[in-house]
């Protein structure tokens, strides 16, 4: 809304503008029957002025053929030459001299003529001297040489009264005569008018170059906001248009172009900017878009392009100017239809854009109105060039409101992709990505594999059934989730991570070295030693860790996949921490994971047994490792170690009596209960080993 109410008030602003235009900016100075009467000011100072008015002409004459008593024909300048009596209906091809008697000029006072472009070539004599011109003159088509360009020319007034003549030579172009005004003035206004409007040009261009090469990158980043691209090409082609008319300013940088090319140029560069103005207004506004809609204005383009290119330039310009009565306006009142439907609708930016056609529009009528309608009052102030102005203001500040839509909504966007991707790291580790050599989970794909020598940790909540069997779902899942929250800080720290949950129990991988994955599990049990504490409670974590080869990878299907290991390393270790229960152990590892310790005096060890584990054909060595201090214990793990070795040796008596003497040392050891119930079984089975 407050976009609506600031492109209002420039819109009062301008009309305010059009309207002091209107009564005060035409000129006090009107040629009347081939005359007009300069007032310089007391210092000689003369304003720049339009010589606009009534002025002689002389039919099929040069400045030659005319003697100062010939009366010519009254031609109303700036306009056409077809008034003429002696021309058919809309005849424009000939030749002929404009004359106009200046008088009130001061004597010495040195003035200047900004001589606009006037096809398609002509002479500027000044009391009898050739001053200037472009082009050579002729009586036919082939004696001319058409040129384009406009002129400043200074003179020195050498009389109160002054005889301007232009002779001009018109066989290339479809509109005849002089239909620029053209401006007399002391010198430094004239030189300050001429460089005001080639700054006014050159900023016109400029600001047309930047806008349309800005949008067209804009394009080449984001190349789904195709507006962009045709408002792009649209600025670009009007700059170009630009400079080659009116005044051919392209000609100050390339003097060696033709009449031909700067016209063909200058039409191609117009249908072309209609083109892509039309289809960026269809971009916008058009709600039904159907291809047939988009390709009517390129078809009636391409069609325009190959007019101008095999016509000459005359029979060009008059299909040029059939083109703009006939085929434009259409074009062009359906996309103000569009527009308006759209501010009727309250679409975003509608408001914005209509008021810049609003602009442009009113800045048309007033230049029709004045400077053709009335060429003979003098109005010297054309407001087409501000209408053109706003009207890609406004263009660009639509642009720019929809791409700010779009990079606002790209922001929400792109910060939602990110918590996304932040969920999706909770459900897939980034480590098991960097691992498949994966930035992110939209590069993983169904198959993608690596094989790598892992430790496996498996850690599982001891007697987990009956703990939950007083508690609702809710509590349990809020139970498990208050224990296995504290895992990941632990594993993560020490350089793991967790591959899955398995309801109550947690698997992890530990890529560097088996330390890391002792360290973690030495800390999970003294972090939940410390959560019995506070809570009073009785929780029991057993924990399992073997090393081996392990294949990471995705399994299932392009449209359901999981992140998984297939290894027997993982099986092992899972075994492994079933077996704590057996031996009423807390942390069992095997030999595998031992012998690859970097640093084995950094931690305590007990042998516990060598068992056959389910899939493996060779013995598993089992080491419990030892984390927390007690009375006697060296002497405890000597013990245990003779008992042991008695025990394996099948030797049953003495191994009986020092794993009797382990339980002196500590009571509730499990591996010397284990062993003392095997010797029973063994005892019962084989009895007379104990006589």
């Amino acid at each position: 809304m407050k976009r609506n109410q600031l492109f209002s008030g420039f819109l009062l602003i301008f009309l305010s503008l059009l309207a002091h235009f209107t009564v005060f900016g035409r000129s006090n100075f009107s040629a009347r029957s081939g005359v007009l009467k300069a007032e310089p000011s007391e210092s000689g100072k003369l304003s720049a002025f339009p010589l606009s008015g009534e002025w002689e002409f002389f039919f099929q004459k040069f400045a030659t053929e005319i003697s100062p008593q010939d009366e010519g024909q009254i031609l109303n300048v700036p306009g056409d030459w077809h008034e003429v009596s002696d021309f058919g209906p809309n005849y424009t091809e000939g030749f002929g001299t404009y004359r106009l008697r200046i008088s009130g000029l001061r004597n010495g006072q040195i003035y200047g003529l900004k001589i606009p472009t006037i096809h398609s070539a002509h002479r500027i004599i000044l009391d009898g001297t050739l001053m200037g011109g472009l082009g050579e003159i002729g009586r036919t088509r082939d004696e001319v040489v058409p040129e384009v360009g406009g002129q400043v020319l200074y003179f020195t007034a050498e009389a109160a009264e002054i005889i301007l003549l232009i002779e001009v030579s018109n066989f290339h172009y479809f509109q005849s005569g002089i239909w620029s005004p053209i401006f007399l003035g002391d010198e430094m206004s004239i030189l300050r008018m001429d460089r005001t409007d080639r700054m006014y040009s050159f900023l016109l261009v400029g600001a047309l170059l930047i806008m349309g090469i800005y949008h067209l990158f804009l394009v080449f980043i984001q190349k789904r906001f195709k507006e962009s691209l045709f408002f792009g090409a649209a600025c670009i082609f009007l700059a170009v248009r630009e400079l080659a008319g009116p005044d051919a300013i392209l000609l100050d940088i390339w003097p060696s172009l033709s009449h031909s090319f700067i016209l063909r140029l200058v039409f191609l560069c117009l249908g072309l900017a209609f083109m892509f103005q039309t289809l960026f207004v269809f971009k916008l506004f058009l709600e039904n878009k159907k291809s047939w809609v988009f390709k009517s204005p390129i078809i009636v383009t391409v069609v325009f392009i190959l007019g101008i290119l095999v016509l000459d330039t005359r029979t060009g310009s008059v299909f040029f100017n059939y083109f703009t009565l006939i085929l434009a306006p259409p074009f062009l009142l359906f996309c103000i239809y569009l527009v308006i439907k759209a501010v009727v609708k309250k679409r975003e930016g509608a408001f914005i854009f209509l008021s810049g056609l609003v602009f442009f529009y009113t800045a048309a009528t007033y230049d029709f109105i004045w400077a053709f309608r009335d060429a003979g009052s003098g109005s010297s102030n054309y407001l087409l060039p501000y209408g053109f102005f706003f009207l890609i203001l406004s263009q660009s500040v639509l642009l720019a409101i929809r791409f700010n839509k779009a990079f606002i909504n790209e922001a929400k966007l792109s910060n939602r992709l990110k918590l996304t991707n932040e969920s999706f790291r909770r459900f897939v580790p980034q480590a098991f990505l960097k691992l498949l050599g994966k930035e992110d989970i939209i590069d993983v794909k169904l198959g993608d594999s690596i094989s790598r020598d892992m430790t496996v940790l498996f850690a599982d909540v001891r007697d987990f059934t009956s703990l939950s069997e007083g508690l609702s779902s809710k509590e349990t899942f809020e139970f498990i989730n208050r224990l296995l929250k504290r895992t990941d800080p632990i594993i993560s720290k020490n350089g793991g991570f967790i591959d899955k949950y398995i309801g109550d129990a947690v698997m992890a991988l530990f890529e560097e070295s088996p330390d890391d994955a002792l360290k973690a599990a030495i800390e999970l049990q003294k972090q939940i030693d410390e959560a019995n504490k506070s809570s009073g409670l009785n929780i029991g974590l057993g924990i399992g860790v073997h090393f081996g080869n392990l294949i990471l990878g995705t399994v299932g299907s392009d449209q359901r996949m999981d992140g998984t290991v297939i290894s027997d390393a993982v099986n092992t270790a899972s075994r492994i921490e079933e077996l704590t229960k057996t031996y009423n152990v807390r942390i069992l590892i095997s030999d595998d994971c031992k012998i690859m310790l970097n640093n084995p005096d950094e931690f305590k060890f007990r042998k516990i047994d060598e068992v056959n584990l389910r899939g493996r054909k060779a013995l598993t060595k089992l080491y419990e490792v030892i984390f927390s201090e007690s009375k006697n214990q060296e002497e405890f793990l000597g013990l245990y170690e003779k008992a042991w070795s008695f025990y394996r040796q099948v030797n049953v008596v003495p191994a009986k009596e020092l794993f009797e003497k382990c339980l002196d040392f500590e009571p509730e050891d499990g591996p010397s209960k284990y062993f003392l119930r095997k010797i029973k079984e063994y005892n019962k089975a084989r009895p007379r080993q104990f006589e």
